[in-house]
């Protein structure tokens, strides 16, 4: 977990001035600590059913303590553990973070900066300052195995990410102008101050003696699939609204409808037509409209849920019931009788049959994608296909960076980010030279209006995205 991560030394000071006995434990249980601290603002990180508590799974505390990987939380005066966990729905124990915690993150954001900060890695059981940036691909994959990384060559100047302090000020000051009014209460209030940690944490991440002031440091780790997920707190997942802040005056583009396009691709060679999914692509707008005014949804759970049905969700269950989960079983249940919902699942049923029938397969029956990662054969068929399309989709990224290695600074999953405006179709070229199929482009310049009502409508819209968000990428990596 540790690999590409970094903790600002004063961060970590933070918490030995205001956490009793913090300073008296181990190095390794010190960054252990201070990472949990670090990162309890992350999406990813918030229970699923107690607000304002935290996940951490058990093989993560085991990677960060050890095999006594409960004792640190237990001994200091840290935080506590729920006792409610469930394995039937997949949620683990919720842990809260103490007053003395909580005080140690209110100091550390209301402190004066004094010039740059070092950051402190784990090496070993011991803490100690960063001297160099690492390379943008670490040799450590996600699964914690060595992993091959020449081929991503191009991305050597993708350690370290440009990010416009003006506007992450401005935005900072907003979230606490907000949080000062009594209005604001419940979910929403709970909802700034997480936002409001993550900027004052992105912040102080571009202000370091590693980077240099206004570059934040990253480091990717590549994926079962071939997909590059940026490690520690970084731009790839953060909110989007702190994205388009810290990015802002940049060039976004965007595959259009990444995975939808390849498996539609993937079908029609093998002469399975997808009208339903090509009627999709080519009115993508109006067709989320209408499912979102048919299901009683947002836009951005409609977008979502056909995803999540991109990647084998049925009525039943996916993921522990996913779509309900997320939009409601009443919501769901109209979301199912759409008939435009279910001719796209007919499609999809149809070619994943088509694909998955006819791929290339090693004498155990593994599939290998387009980055040369395989698959078990016995894997169910949606991890089958999400394998199959996230190679594509990583080696379509790999083709943009390899044309492009001095202008893009940032790596999406279906996208990337660049310092200056680029030629779509000698883009689109090179992706379909590089993966066999054509995806279209879209570009769009990052821009905040850092505007009261602006900023207030996209914290509104954040909130609900993120409520959504649960559905957005399907089997992750799970091979």
């Amino acid at each position: 977990m540790s690999s590409g991560v970094y903790i600002p030394q004063d961060f970590v000071e933070s918490l030995r001035t205001h956490v009793p006995k913090f300073q008296d434990e181990s190095d390794r249980n010190q960054w252990g600590l201070a990472l949990m601290a670090w990162e309890k603002s992350q999406k990813r990180r918030q229970h699923r059913t107690q607000p304002g508590a935290v996940s951490f799974s058990a093989k993560e505390l085991e990677v960060l303590f050890g095999r006594n990987k409960y004792a640190p939380l237990l001994r200091t005066t840290f935080g506590n553990w729920s006792a409610n966990w469930s394995q039937a729905e997949g949620t683990t124990r919720a842990y809260r973070f103490s007053i003395e915690v909580r005080e140690a993150l209110t100091a550390y954001a209301t402190a004066p900066t004094a010039g740059l900060v070092d950051l402190l890695v784990l090496k070993g059981k011991s803490l100690s300052v960063a001297k160099s940036l690492p390379r943008a691909i670490s040799s450590t994959g996600t699964n914690g195995k060595t992993t091959p990384t020449a081929q991503w060559s191009c991305a050597k100047h993708m350690n370290k990410v440009p990010v416009n302090a003006e506007m992450l000020a401005a935005l900072q000051q907003w979230f606490t102008d907000q949080l000062a009014s009594s209005e604001i209460e419940g979910p929403m209030r709970l909802f700034l101050k997480r936002l409001l940690d993550v900027v004052v944490k992105v912040t102080r991440l571009s202000q370091t003696t590693l980077a240099g002031p206004g570059y934040i440091p990253q480091v990717y780790a590549i994926a079962p699939t071939g997909r590059l997920y940026a490690r520690g707190l970084n731009l790839q997942n953060t909110p989007s609204l702190i994205k388009e802040a810290a990015l802002h005056g940049l060039w976004e583009y965007d595959f259009a409808n990444c995975h939808f396009s390849i498996v539609s691709q993937m079908a029609s060679e093998r002469g399975v037509p997808c009208p339903a999914i090509d009627h999709y692509m080519a009115n993508k707008k109006q067709v989320r409209q209408d499912i979102a005014d048919g299901a009683g949804v947002t836009i951005d759970q409609a977008k979502q849920c056909l995803l999540a049905l991109l990647y084998g969700a049925k009525e039943s269950s996916w993921f522990k019931s996913a779509i309900p989960d997320a939009i409601g079983e009443e919501a769901a249940q109209r979301l199912y009788a759409l008939p435009t919902f279910k001719a796209l699942s007919a499609d999809l049923d149809g070619a994943r049959r088509a694909i998955l029938d006819s791929w290339p397969r090693t004498a155990n029956g593994s599939l290998t994608n387009a980055c040369g990662k395989a698959i078990a054969g016995n894997a169910t068929p949606a991890r089958q296909l999400a394998h199959l399309v996230q190679g594509v989709e990583a080696r379509a990224l790999w083709a943009a960076v390899n044309l492009h290695p001095d202008d893009i600074v940032l790596l999406q999953h279906d996208g990337f980010v660049s310092l200056r405006r680029l030629d779509c179709a000698a883009l689109e070229h090179a992706v379909t030279t590089a993966v066999g199929y054509g995806l279209r482009l879209e570009e769009e310049q990052i821009e905040l209006h850092a505007d009261a009502r602006s900023l207030a409508d996209r914290t509104k819209n954040e909130m609900a995205l993120e409520t959504a968000s649960g559905l957005e990428s399907g089997p992750p990596d799970a091979d």
